[in-house]
Parts: structure tokens; C-alpha cells; sequence
């Protein structure tokens, strides 16, 4: 996750002041409770503005990408449409290169009277808010309704006068001399400290991408150095005014914004701060969807493995479980022989059990509410019910055992997903085998991606099925006979086929390499041990009768003993 700071505001506000001021507010929509969508035309064109208070995303851009509206607009919204709708933007300014942004708009009133109002865009984390103000700076309403907040530094109830945050007392960096820099680094400290505690918007994780001695303290420079950095301090700013472009360095497990051109590290560079956001919140919320989506997918594919293995366990238990059953058909039998031996009220009886060899004595409960009759027939009665479910639970073993083997394919699917498509494509797959209730509301037909390609150093094109329902397509349809289909040895994975359209020998290497990578991708992944896979024809390849997707039986196989890895050439 990468943090707005001032610098990177200071060329977004740039931006926005070259493209929307004198534009029309046209349209104001809100897709989400904390983020507002502005159309404004401008210079003949629809830009549309986008706000947002939203801790981890907080920014202001021009963007690209639409969301769906709610059917009721929040109040705020509302508030925003009525006194900004067919107004024209004025200016948009940044007070003192801090993390806020005033949009000006003036619009006519509902006496026809010009006036003018405030879209105040403050855009600190946790804290970020947007507010509305009249001409006179009151509060009109705020986009997180904090109520009436009263500090003994700031007031922001609605009627009340708007006020800046309280920050630290800095300087404008922007209206910093090459003497107040230099000043600054004599303190005491380490450099990007310095100068973050000394100037707004100065984050000091951006510091070492203008100077080397950013991690420097302040009494081991000479003035040499002081002098260098004051420059590359200088130099930085006057980049970020003079050009719109935007890099986002990799720092860690964490992305950096930077408006200037990094002077080391690999980074990803963007015409404008808002391609850049729109390109780098575009594949966060990619990431993020994929997370959750894979992760509720996970939890009902896990739910229903655990499950049937527990059924599996009481079926195997059952299955087991003979002797016990048995037991109660001989009693009955014992019972009956011995009839003249019992009376109604008796609580056992002793027999011979003449079942066994040597015949033993054994002593068999008895029900005193029953006759000696009843007592026989309600062992027969159990052991026949006994029976009755170890036949049921040997019918259910492999139908049992063979949805388990399904719900693990699907869980190594979900796994190696790498794409929305390919979760959704699951989604759907879980939808048809009822595992997950189809939901009505969903009328979107999903974009299905193709099979995974690869092209062999033979030439030979091999394809890999992304989840169970495209496996069964690539294996029985778009396969042919004479292709040749490989997958991990007992274990879940994707189909794999080596397309021969010419019937020819399929080279060793070829073989090899498609094996590899039908082990690649399946459950053993790229872990570096070997692992076992299976080849055959494709006409050796059957899917039984009634059997879940994914689910084939296969012969005449050989057996390739790889180690999990893909080609240096992919299609």
C-alpha cells in the first residue's frame, strides 16, 4: 500500500487545475460511501473527478473507470447536487503543499444570486473527510458524518466555521531558499526527518529518492554535501512542477509514489498522477477482490470437504463395523433356541453360544417388558438394521469418496488461480454442482479465459485446463485421439494435452516438458521435489458414467517421474 503525501498532491493538483478549471459540474454520483464521482466538462471534454476519503486509498484524480450507483443516493450526495450542479469550477489550490485540496465552485443560488462553495478534500488516512462550505466558510455537511466534534482547537459541526486541521507549524517547501534548506539540515538529526519535520508534505520515505544521505545525521555533513542535497531537494520540486509524470517505486513489501524521477531502484513510470492511480488502484483492487473471492470460495469448498470426510469416517466405521452387527443376529438366534429357558420379566439369559468352537457360555441382555419371542425378534430387528446401513455405507464409499476427490481438485484450483476470470469460472462450476447457491440477482454472463498455452522447443502447442469444467472441454473436446493428455499421479491437478494435429512422433523432450508442467500445475506446484505423472493417449482417456467434473479413468499410461517447472517459452 502506497500513502499520498504533498509532493505527489502538489503535480495531481497541477493536473487538475490545467484540465477542469472553468469546467460545468455536469453529474455528481457516490458508488461508495466514501468516494464521490464528479462529472465536469471542460475544454470540450467529460472528465470525471474522483474523491475519496477511504483510509487506505485516499486521493483526488481524474479517472477512467465507472462503478455502478446505488438505486438511493446518500444524503451528502444530495447535498452536493444541489448547490454544485451546473456550477463552474474556479480554482483548485493546495494551502501550503499539505494533504488538502480546495476545489472551488461558484454557482448561482435559489434566489438566482451568484455565490460560491468549497468542496475541501482532506486526505490524511484514518482522518481523511471531505467537507462543504458556503461562501462564508460554514460547514453545509461532510461526507463522513462525525457529528458535532468539539475540540478545543477545531469545531466540525454542521453551521460551524470551517477550520484547517491542526498540524505542525512547517514551511511551504515551494517557497523555500536555497539558505532555508541549507539552514535546516544544520539541525540536529537524520536528513529525511529534517526535512519532513521542516517543510509540509515531505514524507521522509520519499527523501532517499532525491538524495543519497537521506538515512545521513546531520552532524556527520560537511557543507559540501549540505549544499547537494539543498540541489537535489530543489531539482525535485522543480520536477514535480514543470512535469506531470509519475514513478512508483517497489520499497519492501510497500510501493512508493514519487513525482520526480528516482534516482535509483526499478520503478514503473506513468504520463500523469492519475493513469497512475488509476492503473495502481485498479490492480490493488484486482488483488483484493481475487483475496476475498478465493478466500470465501476456499472456506465453502473447506466446509464441505471436512464435511464428507467426517461421513467418510462414520461410512468407513460401518463398513468396520460387522462383528458388531453379526453379534445381534446370533443373540436372536441363541434367544430363539433357548425360548423353553426364558420367562418374561427375565434381565439376562445363560446359553451356549454353539456359534463358536469350543462352544463358549455367553449371557444376553433382555428387555423385561418383552415376551421371550420379542426379545428375539428385537435382536433381529437390530442386526437387520445394522445390516441394513453397512450395505448403504458400502454403496456411498465411493460415491462419498469420489466427492472428496472433486472438492480437493477444486481447492487446488482455487489455489492456483490467477485470475478473476478463473475465480469466477469456479464460482460458476460451484454453482452448477450446488455447492454454493446460484445467485438469481446475477444476470452477467462471465468472459471465460482459454486454457493455459504453452509451445514445447519442438513446437508442439501444449494446453492446460484452468479449473474441472474446462479440463473435461480440453480432455473430450478439444483433444483428439492421437493427442496426448498427462496429469499428476494421484493427486489433484490440471488436464494437460499435447496437441499432434500432424500424427506425428511426439518427441521425448516434448513429453518431458509437458510433464513437468502438468506437475507445475497441480497441488505439487513449484515446491522442487520430484513428483510423478501419468501420459497416455487421449483416446485411452474416459469419463465414467454420472461422474463429477474434472473426474476421468484412464490406461496404457507411463509414467514420468519431474521436477514441477514451465517452459522458457509460453504462448
Amino acid at each position: 500500500m502506497a500513502a499520498t503525501d504533498g509532493l505527489t498532491l502538489h503535480k495531481q493538483v497541477n493536473e487538475l487545475s490545467r484540465l477542469l478549471t472553468g469546467g460545468k459540474v455536469d453529474k455528481i454520483n457516490m458508488p461508495e460511501n466514501d468516494e464521490v464521482h464528479i462529472t465536469v466538462r471542460s475544454q470540450g471534454e467529460n472528465y470525471r473527478l474522483l474523491i475519496c476519503a477511504a483510509p487506505d486509498k485516499c486521493r483526488v484524480q481524474i479517472t477512467q473507470n465507472k462503478k455502478p450507483n446505488p438505486t438511493d443516493a446518500p444524503m451528502f450526495c444530495m447535498l452536493m447536487r444541489k448547490h454544485l450542479s451546473g456550477g463552474r469550477i474556479k480554482s483548485i489550490i493546495q494551502p501550503y503543499n499539505d494533504r488538502i485540496v480546495r476545489i472551488e465552485i461558484e454557482n448561482v443560488d435559489e434566489l438566482y444570486n451568484t455565490t460560491g462553495y468549497s468542496v475541501i478534500c482532506e486526505l490524511m488516512g484514518r482522518h481523511s473527510n471531505v467537507f462543504l462550505t458556503n461562501a462564508d466558510g460554514s460547514i453545509l455537511g461532510c461526507m463522513k458524518n462525525i457529528g458535532s466534534l468539539l475540540t478545543s482547537e477545531r469545531v466540525t459541526a454542521i453551521g460551524a466555521a470551517y477550520t484547517d486541521p491542526p498540524t505542525e507549524k512547517k514551511q511551504n517547501p515551494y517557497e523555500a531558499s536555497f539558505e532555508c534548506i541549507e539552514k535546516v539540515l544544520c539541525g540536529q538529526g537524520r536528513v529525511d526527518k529534517l526535512l519532513s519535520n521542516a517543510f509540509y508534505g515531505i514524507a521522509p520515505v520519499v527523501v532517499p529518492y532525491f538524495t543519497e544521505y537521506a538515512t545521513s545525521y546531520s552532524d556527520t555533513l560537511t557543507d559540501g554535501i549540505r549544499r547537494s542535497i539543498a540541489e537535489s531537494f530543489l531539482t525535485a520540486l522543480k520536477e514535480t512542477d514543470e512535469s506531470e509524470r509519475m514513478y512508483v517505486v517497489q520499497a519492501g513489501e510497500k510501493d512508493v509514489f514519487v513525482p520526480f524521477m528516482p534516482r535509483f531502484g526499478e520503478y514503473r513510470e506513468y504520463p500523469s498522477p492519475s493513469a497512475m492511480y488509476d492503473a495502481y488502484y485498479a490492480e490493488r483492487d484486482k488483488k483484493d477482490f481475487m483475496h476475498r473471492r478465493s478466500a470465501s470460495l476456499l472456506h465453502t469448498v473447506e466446509t464441505k470437504l471436512a464435511r464428507e470426510e467426517k461421513k467418510l469416517a462414520a461410512i468407513i466405521l460401518a463398513i468396520n463395523s460387522e462383528a458388531d452387527y453379526d453379534k445381534y443376529r446370533i443373540y436372536g438366534e441363541l434367544v430363539t433356541a433357548n425360548l423353553h429357558k426364558v420367562s418374561q420379566g427375565q434381565r439376562s439369559v445363560i446359553v451356549e453360544n454353539y456359534y463358536e468352537y469350543p462352544p463358549v457360555t455367553v449371557e444376553i441382555p433382555l428387555d423385561v417388558t418383552l415376551s421371550p419371542v420379542k426379545n428375539a425378534q428385537k435382536y433381529f430387528k437390530k442386526y437387520k438394521k445394522a445390516k441394513g446401513a453397512r450395505d448403504t455405507a458400502l454403496l456411498m464409499h465411493d460415491e462419498v469418496s469420489s466427492r472428496i476427490e472433486y472438492l480437493k481438485s477444486v481447492q487446488d484450483c482455487i489455489k492456483r488461480a490467477d485470475s478473476v476470470e478463473t475465480l469466477e469460472a469456479i464460482y460458476s462450476e460451484l454453482e452448477t454442482q450446488k455447492i454454493i447457491r446460484r445467485d438469481k440477482k446475477k444476470q452477467k454472463k462471465e468472459a471465460k479465459k482459454p486454457p493455459f498455452r504453452y509451445i514445447s522447443t519442438d513446437g508442439f502447442e501444449i494446453a492446460v485446463g484452468r479449473n474441472n469444467v474446462q479440463n473435461d472441454e480440453l480432455s473430450f473436446r478439444m483433444a483428439k485421439p492421437n493427442d496426448l493428455w498427462l496429469h499428476v499421479k494421484d493427486r489433484p491437478g490440471s488436464h494437460t494435452v499435447v496437441f499432434n494435429p500432424e500424427r506425428e512422433n511426439i518427441p521425448d523432450s516434448t513429453v518431458y516438458e509437458a510433464a513437468c508442467i502438468a506437475a507445475y500445475h497441480s497441488s505439487a506446484g513449484d515446491g522442487g521435489a520430484k513428483v510423478e505423472v501419468d501420459a497416455t493417449l487421449c483416446r485411452f482417456v474416459k469419463k465414467p458414467a454420472g461422474a463429477l467434473p474434472g473426474k476421468v479413468i484412464y490406461t496404457n499410461q507411463k509414467t514420468y517421474l519431474v521436477i514441477p517447472k514451465l517452459p522458457e517459452v509460453k504462448e
